[in-house]
């Protein structure tokens, strides 16, 4: 046994073993771009309940459409990302 294996210093009492660092989990892009949706969707009700008039159907076939290019933008990016070098 050599005088270096002595160097390390055992946890008293009080104090806790180093841990690994926890990885926090990642955004997903969907649950970001759904979350997006449902906030316009209910900005749309308060606007049609306060008198609002536009084109229901127009309005959201445009939201659906902005969504899947966001998807889709998000999920290239992401695939781009983790891809390796």
């Amino acid at each position: 046994m050599s005088t270096d294996d002595t160097t390390q210093q055992l946890p008293t009492s009080g104090d806790e073993p180093p841990t690994a660092p926890v990885e926090r989990p990642r955004l997903r892009v969907s649950t970001a771009v759904w979350g997006l949706v449902i906030a316009a969707i209910g900005v749309g009700i308060l606007a049609l309940v306060a008198g609002a008039v536009f084109d229901l159907q127009l309005a959201l076939i445009a939201l659906l459409a902005v969504a899947g290019a966001a998807m889709l933008g998000g999920s290239i990016a992401a695939a781009a990302r983790h891809r390796d070098p």
